[in-house]
């Protein structure tokens, strides 16, 4: 304020002097003349403010408890973290990245704004696509310039489901048996189940198989099939004695009951249906 201590003295040659490095603030100078006598008296007060850079300043920081596990794979987990702007800009998000020591498949499209000095609470959603344990960062995404934050994230003991888990029933009624998964993404050689390609269910030929593109059910254009994008009547999915429902088995993310699950979509997508 006027009249303080000083908290720097510079030099200046001439009339015009450029000075960086000043913190954000208010500053009053005075401009004392120096010869051989030594220094006048001082000039009064002239006052200038430094704002603050609205990109430079922003920074991310993360803070929660991200420790799973027995999370089994074709499965969700979630942890609830807090996005913290200590910026004077608001800062935009758009989702959260992970480096993973295996695989962790991050499915959390969580986006949003944080005003300039607050913080948010979001969910985070992620589906492991393999047994084993996993340690790793994660990391927001956003338009942050200066800073950021990132949390890590451990947990052991995967599972997978029992075997036999999930059983798929398709056509009208949903009479027809269309094979059985225990796994994703493996090569399993049981004679009913989707994974084995040379069985009934899972054989590229094969009348009753998704991962046939010709027939009923692994047509991209049939009402009836998991792999038609706007299938009407998509195959469901069971347990072993059909007294638990799972959800639709399709491409077509507007199916009432559809398995949204990002690692089954993945392996109906990139596997069965490819």
């Amino acid at each position: 304020m006027a009249g303080a201590a000083n908290v720097g003295v510079q030099t200046v040659a001439g009339t015009t002097a450029l000075f960086s490095g000043l913190a954000p603030g208010t500053y009053f100078t005075r401009v004392i003349a120096v010869n051989s006598c030594g220094p006048g008296a001082a000039s009064g007060e002239a006052t200038f403010t430094v704002a603050q850079s609205q990109g430079a300043s922003r920074v991310v920081g993360l803070s929660g408890n991200l420790a799973f596990g027995n999370v089994p794979v074709g499965q969700n987990a979630t942890g609830t973290l807090t996005i913290s702007n200590t910026g004077n800009s608001t800062l935009t998000f758009t989702g959260f990245t992970c480096t993973c020591k295996t695989s962790v498949f991050f499915v959390s499209s969580t986006s949003g704004t944080v005003p300039p000095g607050s913080s948010r609470a979001v969910t985070v959603t992620f589906s492991p696509l393999s047994v084993a344990s996993y340690t790793g960062t994660l990391s927001v995404i956003s338009d942050a310039t200066a800073g950021s934050g990132s949390i890590g994230i451990s947990g052991s003991g995967i599972s997978t489901p029992a075997a036999a888990a999930y059983h798929v029933w398709g056509g009208s009624n949903y009479t027809q048996y269309l094979g059985y998964w225990t796994c994703i993404f493996c090569q399993e050689f049981g004679a009913n189940s989707i994974n084995n390609t040379v069985g009934t269910y899972g054989s590229e030929y094969s009348s009753t198989s998704m991962r046939n593109s010709y027939s009923q059910y692994g047509s991209p254009y049939s009402a009836y099939s998991a792999c038609n994008e706007y299938a009407s009547t998509p195959p469901r999915v069971y347990n072993s004695d059909k007294s638990q429902y799972f959800g639709a088995l399709t491409l077509n993310s507007y199916a009432p009951q559809a398995i949204t699950t990002p690692g089954i979509v993945s392996w109906l997508r990139n596997d069965v249906c490819q």
